[in-house]
């Protein structure tokens, strides 16, 4: 007797998920079979698709930051592609407390009655100007009222 390999029939999902306000595709969500191990994100369509499933009912999680999660319910048959579409939910999100701290000391610069005393300064856009980092826009003729503050960072933000 000659054992052979059998194979089955296989089915595939083909999903397509979106926004259930706008039905503006949502891309890079959460799209996972339940139980199976498998999960994939959907493309810039928020299209996915998973393939070579055995006939049977199957449960679908998706989930993205921003919208109430969602299970759906399907079943795939032989030799044929399920299609799905799944409308998420906005709904907001509660993120923990976030907290900034430095190693550093607090860099402050400080304009004392002395420093006012000491330079000839008439306007603010001067005052201004004793701070690094801080540019002064003026545009020609423009009266000091005028003026825009510029900023320009020298220090990167690190975690």
């Amino acid at each position: 007797m000659i054992g052979l390999p059998a194979y089955a029939h296989l089915g595939s999902l083909f999903g397509t998920v979106c926004d259930q306000s706008t039905n503006l595709p949502i891309r890079d969500a959460t799209v996972q079979l339940t139980g199976l191990g498998k999960a994939t994100l959907p493309n810039e369509l928020g299209q996915y698709r998973f393939d070579g499933l055995v006939a049977a009912p199957y449960q679908v999680g998706l989930s993205h930051v921003g919208y109430k999660s969602q299970v759906i319910e399907f079943t795939v048959t032989d030799d044929q592609t399920t299609n799905v579409k799944t409308q998420l939910v906005a709904a907001s999100v509660e993120l923990s407390e976030v907290v900034v701290s430095s190693q550093r000391p607090n860099d402050q610069q400080i304009i004392s009655s002395l420093d006012i005393e000491l330079r000839p300064i008439s306007n603010s856009p001067e005052i201004c100007r004793m701070f690094p980092g801080l540019f002064i826009g003026q545009h020609a003729g423009a009266t000091h009222e005028l003026c825009h503050l510029l900023f320009k960072a020298h220090t990167p933000i690190h975690d």
